[in-house]
């Protein structure tokens, strides 16, 4: 046997001998215990504090089965609280009935108070259908119809105008009593003056008419004639005049009493 057979034999045996050692070291770790204590007692009979065993502490503590760590149960006990006070009873049904009963009479009353003439505004479109708002005094009022008393035409229904302060029945435009600003507004036949102070389209004067007018004033301001009608003139009156012609219509407004009246042309130029 050479010499590098024989190492390999002896390795080969030192590491079957450890391997065999440390599986009966693991087998059984209180014979060696008992062992070591043994040799100990017999080398040295007092043990030195100063030295401890730490391969026996070691073997301990790796052979001893870990102790197992105790979960604690914390127990919480949570105070009862207290119940909710109950709901209260309800009213009896008498009681119930008597409350509705007393609503329902204040909801009638405050209808029944509710009249148009209370109700508060500042514009028309404040005001329920078929009223309209009296800025003067800040109230809705129902729309007026025939002559009943008015400030403007929109206090008045559909159809009517405020005409001389009373809602009459509009007059179609550019006819007798109708509004006006110019003599281009009314028909042939026909003038714009004022009446009552609103311009409106007025008949001409006819012949045998008072043609008379004031040089100024308040009461010629506010009601003009208009003037004689084509081919009469505003002259002083025949004596054979007719009285029928005589007549004012009721639009015109007669101030004093005086001899001027349309007559014709042709009259006028033979005196």
């Amino acid at each position: 046997m050479t010499a590098q057979s024989l190492c390999i034999f002896v390795i080969l045996t030192l590491n079957s001998c450890t391997a065999t050692f440390w599986n009966w070291l693991i087998t059984n770790p209180h014979d060696l215990e008992t062992d070591i204590s043994s040799n100990l007692r017999h080398d040295s009979p007092v043990p030195s504090p100063s030295r401890p065993n730490f391969a026996v502490a070691k073997l301990h503590s790796k052979n001893s089965p870990r102790p197992r760590h105790k979960h604690h149960h914390i127990s919480t006990t949570i105070p009862p609280t207290a119940a909710p006070p109950p709901p209260p009873p309800p009213p009896p049904p008498s009681q119930t009935a008597s409350i509705s009963t007393a609503q329902l009479s204040r909801l009638d009353d405050l209808s029944s108070n509710d009249e148009p003439g209370q109700l508060t505004c500042h514009a028309d479109r404040e005001c329920p259908l078929n009223l309209f708002c009296d800025l003067h005094y800040g109230l809705c009022k129902p729309y007026k119809t025939e002559q009943e008393p008015c400030r403007s035409d929109s206090q008045c229904a559909i159809g009517y105008d405020c005409m001389f302060g009373r809602c009459t029945m509009a007059a179609k435009p550019g006819h007798k009593g109708a509004r006006c600003n110019s003599n281009r507004d009314c028909l042939p036949g026909l003038c714009c003056a004022r009446q009552h102070g609103d311009k409106v389209c007025k008949p001409k004067l006819q012949i045998g008419q008072s043609c008379f007018v004031p040089d100024g004033g308040l009461s010629y301001w506010l009601n003009e004639l208009c003037p004689c009608d084509d081919g009469l003139v505003c002259a002083l009156s025949p004596q054979n005049a007719d009285p029928k012609s005589m007549k004012i219509d009721w639009f015109q407004f007669w101030t004093e009493s005086n001899q001027l009246h349309c007559i014709s042309i042709h009259s006028s130029n033979g005196r």
